[in-house]
This record gives C-alpha cells, sequence and structure tokens, in this order.
C-alpha cells in the first residue's frame, strides 16, 4: 500500500479511497480536472463544472479530504478545464478555460483574483 499519490492505484490506495468518497462539487457540476502537488503530496487541486477551482488537503491514511482553498469564479465561464499546481511550490496554481485565459494563483494571498 503506497502513500504517494503519485503511484497512486485504485486499489488499496488512502488517498484514492477518500476520494472517491468525497463530494467535491455541487450541483452535479463534474471535476474535469485533478493535480496532485509534487511538493506536498497530501496536495491536491481539481477543477471543477461550477467556475470553481478547489484545493484539497487529505488526511493521513486517508482519512478524511479538508478543503484548504476555494476559487469560487476562477474563469468568466463555467468550465475550468485545467487545474495544477507549479512543480515547485505547493503555494502557486494555475488554471485555464475556455475564455481562452490561463490564470495564476497565489494560494499565500487573497484568491479573489490572480496574480
Amino acid at each position: 500500500e503506497t502513500k504517494n499519490p503519485e503511484n497512486a492505484s485504485s486499489k488499496g490506495n488512502p488517498y484514492i479511497s477518500v476520494l472517491s468518497k468525497t463530494e467535491v462539487v455541487k450541483n452535479k457540476k463534474p471535476c474535469l480536472s485533478l493535480d496532485w502537488s509534487t511538493t506536498e503530496p497530501h496536495m491536491m487541486i481539481v477543477s471543477q463544472g461550477d467556475r470553481g477551482t478547489s484545493v484539497w488537503s487529505v488526511g493521513e491514511n486517508g482519512t478524511a479530504m479538508t478543503r484548504k482553498h476555494f476559487i469560487q469564479e476562477a474563469h468568466d465561464i463555467d468550465e475550468v478545464w485545467i487545474a495544477a499546481f507549479d512543480r515547485s511550490s505547493a503555494s502557486v496554481v494555475y488554471t485555464g478555460s475556455d475564455d481562452c485565459t490561463l490564470k495564476s494563483w497565489d494560494l499565500r494571498e487573497s484568491v479573489q483574483k490572480p496574480v
């Protein structure tokens, strides 16, 4: 059984197990992408079909998921197609959408507007 999300498989992985039991987006909107932080392996970001993006922390051994940050209106249209962590910092994330923009967000600052 692995604790590293990069080596995740759906069998026996505590991170995947808790993810499958957590409602990430309300109102039956889809989760469109998911990325695990390379610097903080318990952190993941999800792009959503409701203009939002959320950053989650998974507890040790996959016991629970806690939403740490929520960018409510990351883009001007519904689908945020992609969200990813910066490869060198879990404090910086990127989002992209059909509004033809790629945005950078610093989670140490207010997530009301991109940096």
